[in-house]
C-alpha cells in the first residue's frame, strides 16, 4: 500500500514529490502536501551530520543578509512605532544582526542554542521574556515540525518577522531549485504562501508577504505604513525593477 504521510502544517493528504541525494550520500524523500502546497522531506536521518557547522558553507551571503535585513527591520520597527520597544533575534547565528541592531540603537537580543555568540555577548534571551516583535531568519525551512518548534517562540510576541524563500510556481523539481540544499542537507521544508498563511493561523497570528521572501506574522492589524512596504503596488514596483534590470543595457537603450 502507498504510504501515508500527513502534512506538518494543515495534516491533509501529501504526495510523492520526487528524491535526491543528500550530503552526497543520503536519499530524501520530499512529499507534497495536496492541501497548502508545502514540500518536505520525510523522516530525514541526515540531521545530525548536516549540523555538525550550525552555518553552513554554503551561506556566504550571511553578513549581506543581515546588513540588508537590519534595514528593512528598521523601517518595520518604525513602521509600527515600536522603535524603543524590545527585540529578540531568534536562531540568530553568531548573534551578527543582533549586534548590528544594537549599532542602530534598537534593544536587541539574541537566541540560538546551536551556534557561539560572538558578536551579541551579554545580550542573550532571557526565557519568559516578551518582545515587541522576534526576527527569525532563513529559520524556518531548517524546521521539521514547524508548529511545535515556533509555538514556544511565538507565544512571546505579537509580530514575528521573518525571511524564508517561496515555492516558485510552477512547482520545481527537487533538483532544479538552488533552496532546497542537498549540499548541506539542511532545508527540509520549503513553504507555499498558502502553507504559511496556514501556519500562522494555528500560531495565532495573519500574514502579511511580499510574496518572495520576506514575512511578518502579527496578531493586531498593521500600522499604514507597515501595510504600504507589504502592499501589492510595492510588490509590483519590485517586480519592475527585476524585469528592467534583466534587460541588456543595448536593448533598453534602443527604446
Amino acid at each position: 500500500m502507498p504510504q501515508v504521510v500527513a502534512c506538518p502544517i494543515c495534516a491533509e493528504a501529501t504526495v510523492d514529490y520526487g528524491t535526491q541525494t543528500v550530503l552526497g550520500k543520503y536519499p530524501a524523500d520530499y512529499r507534497r502536501c495536496t492541501s497548502c502546497g508545502v514540500v518536505f522531506v520525510n523522516g530525514p536521518t541526515w540531521l545530525e551530520e548536516a549540523y555538525a557547522e550550525p552555518i553552513n558553507e554554503e551561506d556566504s551571503g550571511l553578513l549581506q543578509r543581515c546588513a540588508v535585513m537590519s534595514k528593512k527591520a528598521s523601517l518595520i520597527l518604525a513602521g509600527e512605532r515600536i522603535t524603543k520597544g524590545r527585540f529578540l533575534d531568534w536562531g540568530g547565528g553568531y548573534g551578527t544582526f543582533s549586534r548590528m541592531m544594537r549599532d542602530r540603537g534598537y534593544d536587541f537580543f539574541h537566541s540560538d542554542p546551536f551556534t557561539n555568540n560572538l558578536f551579541a555577548r551579554g545580550f542573550e534571551d532571557q526565557p519568559g521574556t516578551r518582545y515587541d516583535l522576534i526576527t527569525a531568519f532563513e529559520v524556518f525551512e531548517h524546521l521539521g515540525d514547524p508548529y511545535a518548534e515556533l509555538a514556544p517562540t511565538a507565544a512571546r510576541t505579537d509580530r514575528l518577522l521573518f525571511t524564508t524563500g517561496i515555492l516558485p510556481e510552477p512547482a520545481p523539481a527537487v533538483d532544479d531549485w538552488f533552496y532546497f540544499g542537498p549540499e548541506h542537507g539542511q532545508h527540509i521544508t520549503l513553504h507555499t504562501t498558502e502553507s504559511l498563511r496556514v501556519l500562522g493561523e494555528r500560531l495565532g497570528f495573519q500574514l502579511a508577504t511580499n510574496g518572495y521572501n520576506l514575512h511578518l506574522y502579527h496578531r493586531e492589524p498593521l500600522k499604514a505604513p507597515t501595510r504600504l512596504i507589504f502592499s501589492d503596488a510595492v510588490r509590483t514596483a519590485r517586480r519592475n525593477v527585476k524585469r528592467l534590470v534583466s534587460i541588456p543595457a543595448a536593448k533598453l537603450a534602443d527604446r
